[in-house]
């Protein structure tokens, strides 16, 4: 009992040493920025860990024929509906620069994708401002369905279609398989995922 009280005076006495006036300073800032611009946090923490897998995945995207890997796309979808389209479509853009561009990818088609997966994050942006604003109108079309489930699967869809002429050199089979494989891919393996962390993280902006 004697040591256990002996070890907390010795601990608090350390924590009291420790909080210099700079140190309490810098621990209020802190606070502050988190209240106040908790939002940007979230954002630089998501870009800080996004940026690798997104690299990673494009990297070894062509290792699996016809089926897209590539995270490019539905982490912008995402990043425009959980932040807006403005700053989606400059997500998508950087991002997939930075991603294609460092793994070597210089090509007319990889410019075209990354045009593309900016496209798609404003798409998902503005179908996500859209059904959260006309949602109860629309409620005998729709029913129960999710918002970001739609806007999820409508910016998809609707990059499909404009992918399908955007790519209009590449062989016509060629653009059935590899859209139907990106769709598939990015609809059940990354949708399921990405919905679970953005219930997670709308409480905290």
């Amino acid at each position: 009992m004697k040591i256990s009280k002996f070890l907390n005076n010795i601990s608090a006495i350390n924590f009291r040493n420790k909080m210099t006036p700079l140190n309490w300073f810098l621990l209020a800032g802190l606070l502050i920025f988190l209240l106040f611009f908790r939002e940007s946090l979230i954002k630089i923490i998501l870009v800080i860990v996004f940026a690798p897998f997104t690299r990673v995945t494009i990297r070894y995207s062509k290792a699996v024929p016809h089926v897209s890997l590539a995270s490019n796309t539905p982490l912008s979808v995402f990043m425009g509906i959980l932040f807006g389209p403005v700053f989606g479509f400059f997500y998508g853009l950087l991002m997939g620069c930075y991603a294609y561009f460092i793994n070597g990818y210089v090509k007319l088609n990889h410019i075209i994708t990354i045009i593309l997966a900016a496209v798609s994050a404003v798409l998902g942006g503005v179908y996500k401002i859209f059904f959260d604003n006309y949602g109860t109108e629309l409620g005998f079309i729709i029913g129960n369905v999710d918002t970001f489930i739609l806007a999820y699967t409508l910016a998809l869809i609707t990059r499909i279609f404009i992918g399908w002429f955007a790519f209009f050199q590449t062989d016509f089979f060629e653009r059935i398989t590899h859209s139907l494989g990106q769709f598939i891919s990015q609809l059940f393996f990354f949708m399921p995922v990405l919905k679970i962390l953005y219930d997670y993280l709308v409480p905290l902006i």
